[in-house]
């Protein structure tokens, strides 16, 4: 089981696991685990090496040697045609060529197959631990510090040994020259519809769908989270031979709830469903050998019980088990809880590892290092945050979690292809933010999961009522801002949701400072109404701690009200009256710390809640131009 599915190349002859094929490439050797399919191709002195699950969209096929014959061909035209031919392979694989001088490499979309490098040698492998087996290399001295900073991985590229870089996706690794070399994006993204999207990526999901049931037993893992519903909705046509399942942990609030919801859709659907309970704190003799393979095969500790369950209960070569993952770099994942700007800086680069590593010197000359290895200015007009998520987060932590239970089974991931994440990409951001795409391929392959709720236990007849849900202005546009009043430099993450026509926002940091200040301006067509009745709300009451973060409300740029967050939980209902005058109405909601409030959850407790706006055109019968429900709430 040490090294599962893995593989190395030197260029001299070393002792590998015993399970491990070893092929001889020019000067190379290349040497595989004997469960991994595999092929290689020569012609005209250029070679192809394919090894792993691999999927051609256009050809339709996932026969690996077909797909490595085709490789070839395109290689033998020119190096660049063989370069896009790879955007039409999906899966979890590896891809070597060159010629009598020279070895390239490169894995699949999102490097989910880890490829894991040697700075000075000749040692390209999955594993960095087998690569230290023969290096002898020492384990860099700050591990321990990274792991303060990110639970989750290293800093941008690098591996917990020294002299051994991850090679991240997008790019390839050209041995002769100790190079990387990035090869995709090749040109600017285009904006696309979400119906075209859409109906893209369904085309090539049931592509890839039909291939993989006629060759393997699938498992998927089901949740009660949207990514979950999205790939099951896409397995519609074929869950009659799918086995499903559920984990829960001891104590877990989160994943007892996914069971609940879980239960529901299985049994209403007639689903094949298997659930269990994983324990943390396990701690058997035969447990403690498999953590000795688990801390080799993998640089992180996802969960090893969990890995421990999938041997046991899923463990083949012929199964695969489909995961629902890398949706999320198609969701805005960075901004959609940070404020950041449209280029990527260093300090936001390091910002969306951890934090706490932003004035870090050490993990500075890490980034540094790592978007000039990369090429980062070379990514055209996608958004590099979103390319960031892609390569860094996807490509150095997913990789591993996935390589932890390869010890059991391999792993798919049906958006793991260029084509379909560059689809996903080419959408607006606001429909990225409000997760369009996926909502979309849920309707239009099996709306009946719309049914049961996201993340939640209670389902549609719950919920739906037009007198409800449909009273109060559409938001014509909404933008979230934030920063400090009193230093323009300063950036604060927010965290928000944003529906048709209500929201609700918060600041992250939980000890905000003095002018630190989040804020929603709400645009709404007015068509000749005198009065905007604002229904807002704030969670959180504390009768003892106070004068700390305010909520202020503004009409076009000028401030009607605030009120302490602390004081009053009910709805407060803000009436503004002479509005009449404005044909395009600008709501903003602030809310502004005027404290530095020190380390109390604030961020989080500072949610505000806009349940609803609604206009009038009811006359005024008081003096007062702004009243307002709460006894707090001050009027300007």
């Amino acid at each position: 089981m040490k090294y599962r599915r893995g593989f190395i190349i030197t260029d001299k002859v070393i002792e590998v696991p015993s399970h491990f094929n070893t092929l001889k490439i020019n000067d190379f050797y290349f040497s595989y685990d004997s469960c991994s399919e595999m092929s290689s191709k020569i012609c005209e002195k250029k070679f192809v090496v394919v090894l792993g699950k691999v999927v051609d969209l256009i050809l339709e096929s996932n026969n690996v040697n077909v797909i490595c014959e085709k490789l070839l061909s395109t290689y033998i035209k020119s190096e660049d045609e063989f370069i896009k031919s790879m955007d039409d392979l999906a899966g979890r694989f590896i891809i070597i060529w060159g010629d009598e001088d020279n070895l390239k490499i490169c894995n699949d979309a999102t490097g989910m197959r880890s490829i894991f490098y040697h700075k000075v040698e000749n040692i390209i492998s999955s594993h960095c631990a087998l690569i230290q087996e023969i290096t002898k290399d020492s384990y860099i001295k700050t591990i321990k510090k990274f792991k303060e900073f990110s639970s989750h991985c290293m800093p941008a590229n690098y591996s917990p040994v020294e002299n051994v870089l991850v090679l991240t996706p997008n790019t390839f690794l050209d041995s002769k020259n100790k190079t990387v070399v990035r090869f995709w994006p090749r040109e600017n993204l285009e904006n696309n519809t979400l119906d075209n999207v859409v109906e893209s990526v369904i085309k090539y999901t049931d592509i890839q769908l039909k291939l993989l049931e006629n060759k393997y037993k699938i498992i998927n893992s089901l949740s009660g989270g949207m990514d979950s519903r999205t790939t099951l909705a896409l397995l519609k046509e074929h869950v009659d031979d799918i086995t499903f399942f559920t984990y829960s942990r001891k104590k877990n609030s989160i994943t007892r709830k996914d069971n609940i919801i879980v239960k529901k859709i299985v049994d209403d659907l007639n689903l094949k469903h298997e659930s269990f309970e994983i324990d943390e704190n396990t701690s058997t003799y035969e447990f403690e050998e498999l953590k000795k393979i688990l801390v080799k095969n993998t640089v992180s500790n996802h969960s090893f019980t969990l890995a421990s369950q999938y041997l046991k209960r899923y463990s083949s070569d012929d199964l695969i088990h489909i995961r629902s993952n890398l949706y999320e770099i198609g969701q805005c994942y960075y901004r959609s809880y940070m404020n950041l700007p449209k280029e990527l800086t260093i300090r936001d680069a390091i910002k969306c590892y951890s934090s706490k590593a932003i004035n870090d010197d050490e993990v500075i000359e890490i980034y540094e290092q790592y978007l000039k290895t990369v090429d980062m200015n070379k990514i055209f007009n996608y958004d590099p945050y979103d390319i960031l998520y892609w390569e860094q987060r996807m490509g150095t932590w997913l990789s591993q979690v996935i390589s932890e239970t390869d010890i059991a089974h391999d792993t798919y991931i049906l958006f793991n292809n260029r084509r379909i994440l560059s689809d996903i990409l080419s959408v607006s951001n606001k429909d990225k933010l409000k997760l369009n795409v996926f909502k979309e391929i849920i309707n239009k392959k099996w709306s009946v999961l719309n049914y049961w709720g996201i993340n939640e236990i209670s389902t549609l007849k719950h919920k739906i009522d037009k007198e409800f849900d449909e009273y109060g202005e559409i938001f014509e546009e909404v933008n979230f801002y934030s920063g400090n009043l009193n230093d323009d430099k300063k950036d604060i993450a927010i965290n928000y949701f944003e529906d048709e026509r209500r929201l609700k926002f918060n600041m992250i940091k939980g000890d905000p400072q003095e002018g630190d200040f989040a804020e929603a301006v709400i645009k709404i067509k007015n068509d000749r109404k005198n009065k905007c009745y604002i229904y807002i709300r704030s969670p959180y009451r504390n009768n003892i701690v106070r004068d700390k973060i305010f909520y202020q409300v503004f009409i076009n740029g000028i401030i009607m009200a605030e009120e302490d967050i602390c004081c009053w939980d009910n709805s407060n209902i803000i009436s503004i009256s002479e509005i009449e005058s404005i044909d395009n109405l600008e709501v903003k909601i602030r809310i502004i710390s005027k404290d530095n409030c020190g380390n109390y959850s604030w961020g989080r407790h500072s949610r505000i809640l806009i349940e609803r706006i609604v206009l009038s055109d009811e006359k005024t019968t008081t003096k007062e131009r702004v009243s307002a429900t709460s006894p707090y709430t001050i009027i300007f």
